[in-house]
Formats: structure tokens, C-alpha cells, sequence
């Protein structure tokens, strides 16, 4: 039941290049790539996995990292 509500918000932050509360309510937020970033420290900043990435970013390749790309992450807390 809660899952098939937060759907369409889901959809929405993950699959739209727009930003908008929809993301925010779910705790995403937009990372630029800096020179120098590996997918696994920028991961780490947000105490997510290496995974997380990929799932959450359709055009995303760890080989293919540019600096000043947006990716999606999840913010996850303590």
C-alpha cells in the first residue's frame, strides 16, 4: 500500500532531469562531479553504496565520469 503511494513521487525524482520537491521529500539530492571523484568516495559522502549510483542514474557509467555531471543520490542519515 505505501510503496504503490510514494510510486508515482519515485518515478518522478528518479526518472525526470528536473529537480523539485519530489526529490526532496524523498531525500535525494543532486551531486556535480568534481575533478578527481571516484564513484566510491562520492557514495561515501552520502553513506551510500557504489551501487546506489547506478541505480538511481539511468546515463551513468563509472568509466565514463565527467567532471560538473549531476548524478542522483540518496542522502542517507545517521
Amino acid at each position: 500500500a505505501l510503496a504503490e503511494r510514494l510510486e508515482p513521487y519515485c518515478a518522478r525524482a528518479f526518472d525526470s532531469p528536473e529537480r523539485g520537491a519530489d526529490m526532496q521529500r524523498l531525500g535525494i539530492v543532486v551531486h556535480r562531479v568534481a575533478k578527481g571523484e571516484v564513484p566510491s568516495r562520492i557514495a561515501r559522502g552520502y553513506r551510500g553504496a557504489d551501487g546506489q549510483i547506478a541505480r538511481l542514474n539511468r546515463d551513468y557509467a563509472p568509466t565514463r565520469l565527467r567532471v560538473g555531471q549531476e548524478l542522483k543520490l540518496l542522502a542517507l542519515s545517521d
